[in-house]
Formats: C-alpha cells, sequence, structure tokens
C-alpha cells in the first residue's frame, strides 16, 4: 500500500476540494492563478498534469514519470506511464481513483502513485516502479508570475503550464521491464499542465545535461482561443 502524499487526505480525496474562498476556488478551477500565487498547486480543473523527468548525462540515461489526474462529476481517475531511455521501455496503467494536493505539489494514484515535492514513487507492477527523494529541488524564482507568464492570471483557457522544478538532484532507482537503473544523482526536473483537458496538439522539450550544471532549458506551447481568435504561443 503506497502512503499518500502530503496534504491530500480525508474528504479532500474524493471531493477535491481546494482552500481558501470560493470566489478563489472557483476562479481556480477554470485554471487560473492571481500573481504571486502557486500554480503547482491542485486547481481542481477537469486535467491536472504532472510530469517528471531524470537524467544521468554521465551513463546517456532518462528515466520519465507522469500522472495525469482527470475530473468527471462523479468520478477522478488518472493515466499513469515511466518510461526510460535509452531502453524505450514504456509502462501504462490507470487507476480509478486519483488526485492532487490543493496545499502544494503532490499527485496520488490508489495503488500506484504518491508524490510530493520531495519524494516519489510509482508502482505500476513487480517489472515497473520508481522510488526517488528529490533533493535540493531548484524553485522557479519568477514569483509573481508562473510558467505560462501574463495567461496564468486568466480563467477558462484550455491549457497552462509550469515548470516547478528546474533542478535539484535525485536519490533512488527504478525498475523497467525487470530492468534496475539507479537514479542517485540523477538531475530533477519536474513540471505540471492543467486546464479543460490535454490539447489535441502540443509540443514541447526540456534539456539540462550541460557542462554547466546549474543550467536548464524548458518550453512549450499549443493551440488556444482567446475571445474567439486562434492562437498557437
Amino acid at each position: 500500500m503506497i502512503t499518500k502524499c502530503r496534504g491530500v487526505c480525508g474528504d479532500a480525496q474524493s471531493r477535491g476540494e481546494l482552500t481558501g474562498s470560493p470566489l478563489l476556488a472557483r476562479y481556480r478551477r477554470a485554471g487560473a492563478d492571481p500573481p504571486f500565487g502557486d500554480p503547482a498547486r491542485d486547481h481542481g480543473a477537469q486535467f491536472e498534469g504532472y510530469y517528471w523527468r531524470f537524467t544521468d548525462a554521465d551513463r546517456g540515461r532518462t528515466v520519465i514519470a507522469l500522472c495525469g489526474v482527470c475530473v468527471l462529476p462523479r468520478r477522478r481517475w488518472a493515466v499513469i506511464a515511466l518510461a526510460s531511455h535509452p531502453s524505450g521501455r514504456v509502462h501504462t496503467t490507470i487507476a480509478d481513483r486519483a488526485g492532487g494536493d490543493p496545499d502544494g505539489v503532490g499527485a496520488w494514484a490508489e495503488g500506484a502513485v504518491a508524490a510530493s515535492d520531495r519524494a516519489l514513487r510509482f508502482q505500476l507492477g513487480p517489472d515497473a516502479s520508481l522510488h526517488a527523494a528529490l533533493h535540493r529541488p531548484t524553485r522557479w524564482r519568477r514569483r509573481a508570475l508562473g510558467g505560462s507568464g501574463l495567461a496564468q492570471v486568466v480563467p477558462g483557457l484550455g491549457q497552462y503550464w509550469h515548470p516547478w522544478a528546474m533542478g535539484g538532484v535525485a536519490e533512488g532507482e527504478a525498475i523497467l521491464g525487470g530492468v534496475r537503473v539507479p537514479l542517485d544523482g540523477a538531475s530533477v526536473y519536474a513540471e505540471k499542465n492543467w486546464g479543460r483537458n490535454f490539447p489535441e496538439r502540443w509540443w514541447w522539450g526540456q534539456a539540462d545535461a550541460f557542462d554547466a550544471g546549474d543550467v536548464c532549458v524548458a518550453f512549450a506551447g499549443g493551440p488556444m482561443r482567446v475571445a474567439g481568435v486562434p492562437l498557437a504561443p
């Protein structure tokens, strides 16, 4: 049994409640965050996606983990995946009950995922798992706005994006296809995306395996409409 992450417990798991005033909760359910807010917190939106990438530049290895929490009127479920390079192994599963942390970074999926800003546990079966501690994560430093920039304060957009950890050091291991992949010393990258649903088209990239150890590049975008006008930032 996987212990659920900090701040996601009790009735909040089943109802997906958000802290704060009802007006603020409604505003955040529409995907937006006020200036100096915390975009990494669960919004209660119809889709909340969590993504982690561990890069071992010395060995040329990468492991990714993702958990996409989907909210329906009477159901909160998740699609979950683990994958690695250069092996090309990909493992996926569906969890019937899932949710996010309304107070900070974190997500859970019953029997499969427990994640916070300091630890990550995935259990997709005997041959697919990931247990890792995240040390010294480099937080997003532009506190006024998140990764989506000014779009962060606009409610009702189809998709929002925020890289909340652009550095850090992992400790732990993954098992993919029954093969053990040590993660000790690997660099850490983590982000969130959320909105009405996952867009039909989405472009994304991230890299941090540079000679200068404190460099991380991340970018993303997809189609959206503002006042009926199609845009593709």
